[in-house]
Protein backbone atom coordinates (compact mmCIF):
# COMPACT_ATOMS: atom_id res chain seq x y z
CA UNK A 1 0.00 0.00 0.00
CA UNK A 2 3.01 1.82 0.57
CA UNK A 3 4.28 2.30 -3.21
CA UNK A 4 0.51 3.40 -4.77
CA UNK A 5 0.89 6.90 -5.52
CA UNK A 6 -1.87 9.31 -3.33
CA UNK A 7 -3.17 10.10 -6.96
CA UNK A 8 -3.69 8.05 -9.96
CA UNK A 9 -3.52 10.65 -13.17
CA UNK A 10 -4.17 9.38 -16.00
CA UNK A 11 -2.13 10.93 -19.03
CA UNK A 12 -5.13 11.78 -21.73
CA UNK A 13 -7.00 13.39 -18.87
CA UNK A 14 -4.62 15.70 -17.64
CA UNK A 15 -3.46 16.92 -21.20
CA UNK A 16 -7.19 17.31 -22.24
CA UNK A 17 -7.83 19.48 -18.79
CA UNK A 18 -4.45 21.82 -19.32
CA UNK A 19 -6.07 22.29 -23.20
CA UNK A 20 -9.49 23.23 -22.40
CA UNK A 21 -7.48 25.84 -20.00
CA UNK A 22 -5.63 26.66 -23.13
CA UNK A 23 -8.63 27.37 -25.52
CA UNK A 24 -10.76 28.71 -22.84
CA UNK A 25 -7.85 31.47 -21.96
CA UNK A 26 -7.14 31.73 -25.92
CA UNK A 27 -10.82 32.62 -26.49
CA UNK A 28 -10.66 34.88 -23.54
CA UNK A 29 -7.70 37.07 -24.88
CA UNK A 30 -8.28 36.65 -27.97
CA UNK A 31 -11.58 38.70 -27.48
CA UNK A 32 -9.68 41.14 -25.53
CA UNK A 33 -7.13 41.68 -28.10
CA UNK A 34 -9.77 42.27 -30.37
CA UNK A 35 -11.15 44.49 -28.54
CA UNK A 36 -8.42 46.50 -27.82
CA UNK A 37 -7.65 46.16 -31.77
CA UNK A 38 -10.95 48.12 -32.96
CA UNK A 39 -10.64 51.16 -30.10
CA UNK A 40 -6.91 51.59 -32.07
CA UNK A 41 -8.98 51.48 -35.52
CA UNK A 42 -11.58 53.99 -34.12
CA UNK A 43 -8.87 56.44 -32.29
CA UNK A 44 -6.09 56.42 -34.82
CA UNK A 45 -4.46 59.06 -33.02
CA UNK A 46 -3.54 57.18 -30.18
CA UNK A 47 -0.90 55.30 -32.74
CA UNK A 48 0.45 58.41 -33.93
CA UNK A 49 1.02 60.02 -30.63
CA UNK A 50 2.21 56.03 -29.03
CA UNK A 51 2.29 53.06 -29.96
CA UNK A 52 0.85 50.50 -27.69
CA UNK A 53 3.85 48.08 -27.16
CA UNK A 54 1.34 46.01 -24.64
CA UNK A 55 -0.55 44.68 -27.83
CA UNK A 56 2.72 42.90 -29.00
CA UNK A 57 2.92 41.19 -25.70
CA UNK A 58 -0.60 40.28 -25.59
CA UNK A 59 -0.25 38.82 -29.21
CA UNK A 60 2.64 36.93 -28.03
CA UNK A 61 0.72 35.56 -25.28
CA UNK A 62 -2.08 34.54 -27.47
CA UNK A 63 0.24 32.53 -30.05
CA UNK A 64 1.76 31.10 -26.71
CA UNK A 65 -1.49 29.72 -26.07
CA UNK A 66 -1.51 28.12 -29.41
CA UNK A 67 1.76 26.97 -28.97
CA UNK A 68 0.79 24.78 -25.20
CA UNK A 69 -1.68 23.43 -27.35
CA UNK A 70 0.81 20.83 -28.90
CA UNK A 71 4.26 21.73 -26.98
CA UNK A 72 3.39 22.15 -23.74
CA UNK A 73 6.18 23.26 -22.20
CA UNK A 74 7.51 25.66 -24.82
CA UNK A 75 4.12 26.83 -24.74
CA UNK A 76 3.94 27.51 -20.81
CA UNK A 77 7.19 28.91 -21.08
CA UNK A 78 6.20 31.99 -24.04
CA UNK A 79 2.64 32.18 -21.84
CA UNK A 80 4.66 32.87 -18.62
CA UNK A 81 7.16 35.54 -20.25
CA UNK A 82 4.33 37.21 -22.27
CA UNK A 83 1.63 37.58 -19.61
CA UNK A 84 4.84 38.81 -17.52
CA UNK A 85 5.62 41.69 -19.98
CA UNK A 86 1.96 42.64 -20.92
CA UNK A 87 0.92 43.21 -17.32
CA UNK A 88 3.91 45.41 -16.48
CA UNK A 89 3.50 46.95 -19.25
CA UNK A 90 0.10 47.59 -18.20
CA UNK A 91 1.67 49.19 -15.06
CA UNK A 92 -1.72 48.40 -12.87
CA UNK A 93 -0.03 47.63 -9.22
CA UNK A 94 -2.92 44.93 -8.14
CA UNK A 95 -3.05 42.49 -10.77
CA UNK A 96 -2.00 39.46 -9.41
CA UNK A 97 -5.13 38.28 -9.82
CA UNK A 98 -5.53 38.73 -13.16
CA UNK A 99 -1.62 37.14 -13.34
CA UNK A 100 -3.01 33.89 -11.83
CA UNK A 101 -5.67 33.55 -13.87
CA UNK A 102 -3.84 34.13 -17.28
CA UNK A 103 -1.10 31.36 -15.94
CA UNK A 104 -3.40 28.59 -15.34
CA UNK A 105 -2.88 26.50 -17.86
CA UNK A 106 0.86 26.98 -17.60
CA UNK A 107 1.05 25.95 -14.50
CA UNK A 108 -1.08 22.85 -15.03
CA UNK A 109 1.07 21.89 -17.59
CA UNK A 110 4.33 22.68 -15.41
CA UNK A 111 3.02 21.23 -12.58
CA UNK A 112 2.25 17.84 -14.87
CA UNK A 113 5.56 17.95 -16.56
CA UNK A 114 7.21 17.76 -12.87
CA UNK A 115 4.91 15.23 -12.10
CA UNK A 116 5.97 12.86 -15.19
CA UNK A 117 9.48 13.54 -14.60
CA UNK A 118 9.54 12.45 -10.86
CA UNK A 119 7.85 9.68 -11.62
CA UNK A 120 10.81 8.50 -14.02
CA UNK A 121 8.89 9.66 -17.23
CA UNK A 122 5.47 7.52 -16.92
CA UNK A 123 2.48 9.43 -15.57
CA UNK A 124 -0.23 6.56 -15.59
Amino acid sequence: MDDEPFFKFNQFEVIWVGRFFCVVLLFLMGAFFINQIEILFQQPDIIENYFPVNLLFQFGMICGYIVALKKEKAGSILIVIFSFLFLWTLGIPKMFLFFFIILISPLYFFAYHWFRESRGGSAE
